[in-house]
């Protein structure tokens, strides 16, 4: 008996540390393929796996368990988020000079959330899932401007011009925005395809429909990038942030490289509010955040994202091109 148990103990450790290699290749090099597995975070299969480790750890208290435990953990640490935000927490700093950017779903068109967010004082607002424009106009404060599309809003305090979208634009708001003493701001409030969630991972299918879902997501990303290049010509500072639906992988926002870089990826994790457990509201933008990060919210399913950035004092005006109505 002790055998068998011994037999079964180094096969059960051989086939952990091989789906620790493999998942290591999977999060190192994400691909369409396996999307079905990153698309959780790492502290979810390391955390799966650390349980299962641990089962009769008391009677079988070997250095190769052990040296499992460890491996499990290590990859948790280096492969998951909150390497990154952690350390945040212990060393936040919040400049008097800086000025807030909020993103927030607002679970359906809670007007209560959008509220919710202007209470965080911020000088640019994203939303998503936005409440109508009817009801923004009324909570807006004094001084604001609104760009509201069919599912996404800007407000700024300030003023905001308009970016004439392709026609049958769903996905995402364009405008520049020229904040009190600033440098012109392109700025975009997006919200891409929903995610799929299957766990019937025996079936080909499920594989496949992954895949395709991060495939049409970076698809997404490419054409709103596409759109939106002739406006960085006009101005040089650039923000898209929103309800990405996905959390960040060099494949999906390969759109964004060489030209905008993540400013929340110390924020922890956004989705949902009460079980967070998925970084999918994220702001990209080409000059850099001072810190980032996630509030648990009373209105909606997602936290709130509030970032802090530097100013970018105006230097000289610059002129703009779209003088349309807001879509």
């Amino acid at each position: 008996m002790a055998a068998r148990a011994s037999k079964a103990l180094k096969l059960w450790r051989g086939l952990s540390l091989l789906w620790l290699v493999n998942l290591t290749l999977a999060y190192s090099f994400p691909s369409d393929t396996l999307y079905a597995i990153t698309i959780w975070p790492p502290f979810v299969w390391a955390g799966f796996a650390f349980v299962l480790s641990l089962a009769g750890i008391r009677k079988h208290r070997t250095r190769g368990q052990l040296l499992i435990l460890f491996a499990w953990l290590a990859f948790w640490i280096v492969m998951g988020e909150e390497r990154k935000w952690l350390p945040a927490r212990a060393s936040e700093f919040y400049s008097s000079e800086a000025f807030r950017v909020v993103t927030l779903n607002c679970a359906g068109g809670s007007i209560e959330a959008a509220q919710e967010a202007f209470r965080r004082e911020p000088w640019v607002l994203l939303l998503q899932e936005s409440p109508s424009r009817k009801e923004l106009e009324r909570i807006k404060p004094a001084g604001w401007s609104l760009l509201s599309g069919p599912d996404t809003s800007i407000l700024v305090e300030g003023t905001l011009q308009p970016i004439p979208l392709p026609k049958g634009t769903h996905n995402f708001v364009a405008g520049i925005a020229q904040l009190p003493g600033q440098e012109p701001l392109l700025l975009v409030s997006l919200r891409l395809q929903p995610p799929i969630f299957r766990l019937d991972y025996w079936s080909p299918g499920c594989w496949r429909a992954y895949a395709e879902n991060r495939r049409s997501r970076r698809a997404e990303l490419q054409e709103i990038a596409r759109f939106l290049q002739p406006y960085t010509k006009q101005t040089k500072w650039v923000m898209v942030g929103g309800d990405y639906n996905t959390p960040p992988d060099t494949g999906i926002f390969a759109p964004y490289q060489g030209w905008l870089h993540e400013d929340t990826d110390s924020s922890g994790y956004t989705a949902t509010n009460e079980f967070p457990m998925a970084r999918i509201d994220q702001v990209w933008s080409s000059t850099g955040a001072i810190h980032a990060r996630a509030f648990r919210t009373q209105n909606s399913d997602h936290r709130l994202v509030e970032v802090w950035y530097y100013p970018n004092p105006k230097q000289g005006s610059v002129q703009t091109s779209g003088d349309s109505a807001a879509p």
